[in-house]
């Protein structure tokens, strides 16, 4: 079970031959129980889901890795070590795009 989810929102720079790469990550962090390894592979697959029939149609997290590639980012998902699972959004910037705006982290 839940008890806490954490959205954290970090901007990172890198350098590369000379020029620079701004990219924001989004990290969703949760305290459950993580997700079964056997999930893992098949998360982003299109009507992929484990709830029972008629509670969803698996099209939730396909969609969203569709829209986050089109923007030249990465979703992906990950079991932590100290517990729970993490679902990390890495999505690169325009230098001109203010994201000093950007909260810094959000408790769920």
């Amino acid at each position: 079970e839940v008890q806490k989810v954490t959205v954290i929102v970090e901007q990172t720079t890198e350098q590369t031959n000379g020029q620079a790469t701004r990219t924001v990550v989004i990290r969703i962090i949760d305290t459950g129980t993580g997700l079964p390894e056997q999930v893992l592979p098949h998360l982003f697959e299109p009507f992929f889901t484990t709830k029972q029939s008629g509670q969803g149609l698996g099209l939730g997290l396909a969609i969203s890795s569709s829209i986050v590639q089109a923007m030249g980012g990465n979703l992906f998902a990950v079991n932590r070590q100290q517990g729970g699972a993490e679902f990390v959004v890495q999505i690169p910037v325009s230098m001109h795009v203010n994201t000093s705006i950007l909260p810094t982290s959000i408790f769920v």
